[in-house]
């Protein structure tokens, strides 16, 4: 017979051993959990670092194009009177130059003449850029709707709603179709700075202008002007 001190003792230790146990399966649920709860917290720092690594990548991507990598082999092109420099493709030329503020005063162009005279703008995708002086406490979008306005083949605009903005490189343009006639479709981009605005208009000539599903932006003056003000730069 078991005595009764060695009974107690007995269940005495049945009941701590059973109650260690409890500790040690709760410890265990509680760290399992604690081990769960970091496990998602560093899936979700991954996430979150993931989708801001995404965002900015996209931000960048956004505000900075990738300038076309043929633009480096092309021609620098510099106007020490304006303060400006751009690139050129070396298949296009310069047939242009002057400073009358009505005209362009560099032109360039590529593909074969469209006529048989010398002194007209005749070939098949040209280039040409103007100044507008800008006079101090003068509206700007007045006077790109004025200049819009004096092209031939467009409506008119009648606002500044007209134009688009798109961004090339650090320079903001404003843009819209100027001439779409006669199998001639012509886009100027307006650049304004603090005292000019430097107009740059693409023309491409035997274009089937009435088709109502031509991609204007696609015409191979405007795209080669585009990759044209990715390069864009004022030297002051």
């Amino acid at each position: 017979m078991l005595s009764k001190a060695f009974l107690g003792a007995f269940l005495i230790a049945i009941g701590i051993i059973s109650i260690a146990m409890v500790v040690a399966v709760s410890s265990l649920s509680w760290t399992s959990a604690a081990f769960g709860l970091y496990a998602k917290g560093q899936n979700i720092a991954k996430q979150k670092i993931v989708f801001l690594n995404n965002q900015e990548k996209l931000n960048v991507q956004e505000s900075a194009p990738v300038i076309p990598k043929e633009t480096a082999a092309w021609t620098t092109y510099r106007n020490e009177a304006y303060s400006l420099a751009f690139e050129y493709p070396d298949t296009w030329f310069i047939f242009n130059s002057g400073a009358n503020i009505h005209y362009p005063f560099i032109s360039f162009a590529t593909g074969e003449r469209d006529g048989l005279v010398d002194y007209a703008f005749l070939y098949e995708h040209e280039i040409d850029v103007r100044r507008l002086p800008l006079q101090p406490g003068t509206d700007f979008r007045e006077m790109l709707i004025f200049d819009a306005q004096g092209m031939s083949g467009t409506p008119l605009p009648e606002s500044f709603d007209a134009f688009k903005e798109v961004s090339f490189g650090e320079y903001v343009f404003y843009w819209l179709v100027t001439e779409r006639f006669e199998g001639i479709v012509s886009i100027t981009y307006y650049l304004v700075s603090d005292n000019d605005i430097f107009s740059f208009t693409a023309r491409s000539r035997n274009v089937n202008w009435t088709n109502p599903e031509l991609d204007v932006e696609a015409l191979e003056s405007n795209r080669i002007l585009r990759e044209i003000l990715y390069t864009f730069r004022f030297l002051n």
